[in-house]
């Protein structure tokens, strides 16, 4: 099992959320990523690479992304963020409009 090291903005995203079902289910994806770090896609726009570097991966919690990296090597997780972004600008998203655009034209 990894483990986890939180970043202080997931903490204070965590700490914004408003309701304890949404808190509850994104501290439910939390337990899935510590057994499982490969849990979430590795599909994530340029921008959140950029921001967070190599290895970063994330899990829908609608309507949010949470935002993590993993270290295989160290047996590492380290949480990022919550955000609202990743899936929208997704590289896989994006191919997969593309398709469809282009199919029906």
């Amino acid at each position: 099992m990894p483990r986890l090291e939180f970043s202080n903005r997931f903490a204070d995203d965590l700490a914004a959320i408003e309701t304890k079902k949404l808190e509850q289910r994104i501290l439910n994806i939390v337990d899935s990523i510590e057994l499982f770090g490969g849990f979430g896609s590795s599909q994530v726009p340029t921008s959140i690479t950029e921001e967070f570097g190599d290895g970063v991966r994330f899990v829908a919690v609608n309507p949010f992304d949470l935002i993590y990296t993993w270290y295989p090597e160290k047996d590492l997780v380290h949480i990022e963020a919550l955000s609202t972004s990743a899936r929208r600008d997704s590289p896989l998203l994006t191919a997969c409009r593309r398709k469809i655009c282009c199919a029906t034209e």
